[in-house]
């Protein structure tokens, strides 16, 4: 399972459509490791 939380996946400043930044570092692990993810939808308030 991954989630936005931690910024690791890119800066949380960023403004994104939402979620697109984790359905591609999904299709990342699936097409780079053949490791199938789960999005958690973990939402990042700053302030």
């Amino acid at each position: 399972m991954i989630n936005g939380a931690s910024g690791r996946y890119g800066r949380s400043n960023v403004p994104v459509i939402h979620n697109t930044r984790m359905r591609q570092v999904q299709r990342l692990f699936k097409e780079l490791i053949g490791l199938n993810v789960i999005i958690d939808n973990y939402e990042v308030r700053n302030g």
